[in-house]
Protein backbone atom coordinates (compact mmCIF):
# COMPACT_ATOMS: atom_id res chain seq x y z
CA UNK A 1 0.00 0.00 0.00
CA UNK A 2 2.93 2.25 1.01
CA UNK A 3 4.10 2.12 -2.61
CA UNK A 4 1.46 2.70 -4.24
CA UNK A 5 0.89 5.83 -2.39
CA UNK A 6 4.07 7.22 -3.24
CA UNK A 7 3.71 5.72 -6.91
CA UNK A 8 0.66 7.81 -7.34
CA UNK A 9 2.55 11.06 -5.94
CA UNK A 10 5.13 10.78 -8.19
CA UNK A 11 3.05 10.02 -11.32
CA UNK A 12 0.98 13.62 -10.07
CA UNK A 13 4.54 15.67 -9.54
CA UNK A 14 5.37 14.43 -13.16
CA UNK A 15 2.21 15.07 -14.93
CA UNK A 16 2.17 18.22 -12.98
CA UNK A 17 5.31 19.92 -14.01
CA UNK A 18 5.04 18.77 -17.91
CA UNK A 19 1.52 20.56 -17.44
CA UNK A 20 3.16 23.72 -16.17
CA UNK A 21 6.84 23.54 -17.95
CA UNK A 22 4.10 23.52 -21.52
CA UNK A 23 1.87 25.96 -20.46
CA UNK A 24 3.32 29.41 -22.17
CA UNK A 25 3.19 31.86 -19.03
CA UNK A 26 5.10 35.06 -20.70
CA UNK A 27 3.80 34.68 -24.11
CA UNK A 28 7.11 34.17 -25.37
CA UNK A 29 9.02 30.80 -27.77
CA UNK A 30 12.03 29.12 -26.61
CA UNK A 31 14.36 28.42 -29.52
CA UNK A 32 18.02 27.25 -29.58
CA UNK A 33 18.99 29.96 -31.74
CA UNK A 34 16.84 32.49 -29.74
CA UNK A 35 13.77 33.65 -28.00
CA UNK A 36 10.67 34.84 -29.71
CA UNK A 37 8.19 37.74 -28.33
CA UNK A 38 4.74 37.69 -29.85
CA UNK A 39 3.04 41.02 -30.97
CA UNK A 40 -0.48 40.57 -32.09
CA UNK A 41 -2.73 42.74 -34.04
CA UNK A 42 -1.16 45.87 -33.85
CA UNK A 43 -2.16 48.69 -36.28
CA UNK A 44 0.37 50.38 -38.15
CA UNK A 45 0.01 54.01 -39.89
CA UNK A 46 -0.31 54.22 -43.59
CA UNK A 47 2.85 55.16 -45.74
CA UNK A 48 0.84 58.87 -45.89
CA UNK A 49 2.02 59.97 -42.78
CA UNK A 50 5.08 59.44 -43.00
CA UNK A 51 5.98 58.19 -39.28
CA UNK A 52 7.04 54.79 -38.40
CA UNK A 53 4.68 53.20 -34.64
CA UNK A 54 6.80 52.39 -31.78
CA UNK A 55 5.78 48.46 -31.77
CA UNK A 56 8.44 47.21 -28.70
CA UNK A 57 11.27 47.61 -27.82
CA UNK A 58 13.80 45.02 -26.00
CA UNK A 59 17.40 44.24 -24.48
CA UNK A 60 20.00 43.53 -27.29
CA UNK A 61 22.94 41.26 -25.42
CA UNK A 62 24.94 40.34 -28.71
CA UNK A 63 25.90 41.91 -32.05
CA UNK A 64 23.74 39.78 -33.89
CA UNK A 65 20.64 40.37 -36.57
CA UNK A 66 17.21 40.86 -35.32
CA UNK A 67 15.02 37.88 -36.34
CA UNK A 68 10.74 39.26 -37.36
CA UNK A 69 8.37 37.03 -38.85
CA UNK A 70 5.30 38.50 -39.82
CA UNK A 71 2.39 35.98 -38.95
CA UNK A 72 -0.28 38.17 -40.35
CA UNK A 73 -0.12 41.89 -42.44
CA UNK A 74 -2.99 43.52 -43.81
CA UNK A 75 -0.50 44.67 -46.07
CA UNK A 76 3.63 44.43 -46.28
CA UNK A 77 5.28 46.19 -43.89
CA UNK A 78 8.41 48.98 -43.85
CA UNK A 79 10.32 47.92 -40.43
CA UNK A 80 12.95 49.89 -38.58
CA UNK A 81 15.48 48.35 -36.40
CA UNK A 82 16.31 51.37 -33.53
CA UNK A 83 19.01 51.19 -31.32
CA UNK A 84 18.04 52.82 -28.26
CA UNK A 85 20.03 53.40 -24.61
CA UNK A 86 16.88 52.85 -22.49
CA UNK A 87 13.24 51.29 -22.80
CA UNK A 88 12.13 54.65 -24.38
CA UNK A 89 12.28 56.13 -27.87
CA UNK A 90 13.85 59.55 -26.80
CA UNK A 91 17.31 58.62 -26.49
CA UNK A 92 18.16 56.16 -29.92
CA UNK A 93 18.91 56.55 -33.74
CA UNK A 94 17.70 54.38 -36.80
CA UNK A 95 20.12 51.19 -37.04
CA UNK A 96 18.89 49.16 -40.18
CA UNK A 97 20.66 47.90 -42.50
CA UNK A 98 20.03 46.00 -45.42
CA UNK A 99 20.45 42.10 -46.98
CA UNK A 100 23.76 43.79 -48.27
CA UNK A 101 24.89 45.42 -45.52
CA UNK A 102 24.00 49.34 -46.16
CA UNK A 103 22.40 51.94 -44.22
CA UNK A 104 18.91 52.39 -45.24
CA UNK A 105 16.06 53.89 -43.51
CA UNK A 106 13.89 50.82 -42.85
CA UNK A 107 13.51 47.17 -45.14
CA UNK A 108 10.20 45.94 -46.08
CA UNK A 109 9.22 43.01 -44.71
CA UNK A 110 5.96 40.24 -46.40
CA UNK A 111 3.94 37.92 -44.18
CA UNK A 112 5.13 34.03 -43.48
CA UNK A 113 8.69 34.42 -44.16
CA UNK A 114 11.59 34.54 -41.80
CA UNK A 115 13.66 37.77 -41.72
CA UNK A 116 16.85 38.63 -40.13
CA UNK A 117 17.60 42.05 -40.43
CA UNK A 118 21.58 43.21 -39.92
CA UNK A 119 22.04 46.46 -37.71
CA UNK A 120 24.37 48.40 -35.64
CA UNK A 121 22.36 48.72 -32.33
CA UNK A 122 25.48 47.62 -30.66
CA UNK A 123 28.16 48.65 -33.07
CA UNK A 124 26.74 52.18 -31.54
CA UNK A 125 26.87 51.28 -28.23
CA UNK A 126 23.11 50.54 -27.60
CA UNK A 127 21.95 48.26 -25.30
CA UNK A 128 18.56 47.66 -26.32
CA UNK A 129 16.77 46.98 -29.52
CA UNK A 130 13.45 48.66 -30.57
CA UNK A 131 11.25 47.84 -33.34
CA UNK A 132 9.29 50.08 -35.43
CA UNK A 133 6.96 50.27 -38.68
CA UNK A 134 4.68 51.22 -41.00
CA UNK A 135 2.57 50.15 -43.85
CA UNK A 136 3.54 50.07 -47.26
CA UNK A 137 0.20 51.03 -48.40
CA UNK A 138 -0.12 54.54 -49.00
CA UNK A 139 -3.58 55.10 -47.72
CA UNK A 140 -4.20 51.95 -45.76
CA UNK A 141 -2.89 50.61 -42.05
CA UNK A 142 -1.82 47.31 -41.90
CA UNK A 143 -2.72 45.08 -39.06
CA UNK A 144 0.41 43.13 -38.14
CA UNK A 145 1.15 39.91 -35.91
CA UNK A 146 4.83 39.19 -35.56
CA UNK A 147 7.09 37.24 -33.70
CA UNK A 148 10.42 39.06 -33.20
CA UNK A 149 13.88 38.49 -31.17
CA UNK A 150 16.68 41.46 -31.15
CA UNK A 151 19.27 38.30 -30.67
CA UNK A 152 19.27 35.78 -32.99
CA UNK A 153 22.34 33.96 -33.32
Amino acid sequence: MFFLKNTKKIITAIVSGFIICSFNFNNTIVRASCEEKLITNIIVPPAIVGTYAPIDIEQKNTNSVVYIRLSRATYSVSTQIWGLNSMNWYDGKNCTRNANGDVVNSVILNPYINYTIQNDVKTYGYGFAGLKMCSTNQYNSSTVSLSWSPDYV
